[in-house]
């Protein structure tokens, strides 16, 4: 091979590593990582699902069960906080992520038997105890049944989507989110209850 050849081969493939190089960036900066605004928490009849339905979509989980542990009512008037880790999308739209639960600092006898039960952690900030997410994303665009929960404060969440936007955008599923002919909102044939504890918090 000439020294003019191997000149041009290593210059195509500087240009293929550097159009790669290109290609790998625009990907990059054509993810459309989002805020996302909450309008529920809902929690299935059978309390197998925790449902969050937001502004441009809905998100089914499957509620694991120190999350129902720490939904008892008797855990209500304790409630203090709930944080939302950063969540992240895969291309499957399979959603996972974090809440950290925070009751008050100061609980009775029979709450701090139940706080320990559900796994909460006393610390220098309180009753904490954090809670793994996994489930479903799912499109909200022809969903029209229900108007936002009132809320103690305002709840939002940042969600990164780990693909490029546009080849997944037509892979979003419709909500399995219906509203029944009594106007109660649902996940198939189980009723969806408020999470008060979750967002009403004092």
């Amino acid at each position: 091979m000439n020294h003019q050849r191997r000149l041009m081969l290593a210059g195509a493939g500087s240009a293929l590593i550097g159009l790669s190089g290109c290609v790998t960036k625009r990907l990059y900066d054509m993810r459309s990582d989002y805020r996302e605004h909450i309008h529920g928490f809902f929690m299935t009849s059978d309390g197998a699902s925790l449902v969050i339905l937001g502004q441009r979509y809905h998100y089914v989980f499957a509620a694991p069960p120190a999350l129902v542990a720490a939904l008892k009512p008797a855990l209500h008037s304790a409630a203090k906080a709930a944080d939302f880790s950063t969540f992240t999308v895969d291309r499957n739209n399979v959603v996972s992520g974090y809440v950290t639960l925070g009751l008050k600092n100061s609980l009775s006898q029979e709450e701090q038997a139940l706080a320990k039960e559900a796994g909460f952690e006393q610390g220098v900030r309180g009753w904490t105890h954090r809670v793994d997410l996994r489930g479903t994303r799912y499109s909200a665009d022809r969903f029209a049944g229900l108007a936002s929960q009132k809320f103690s404060q305002d709840y939002s969440v940042y969600v990164e989507e780990e693909f490029a936007p546009g080849l997944l955008a037509l892979k979003v599923a419709a909500t399995p989110i219906t509203v029944l002919a009594d106007g109660v909102i649902a996940l198939g044939a189980l009723p969806l209850i408020p999470v008060f504890w979750l967002v009403l918090s004092n």
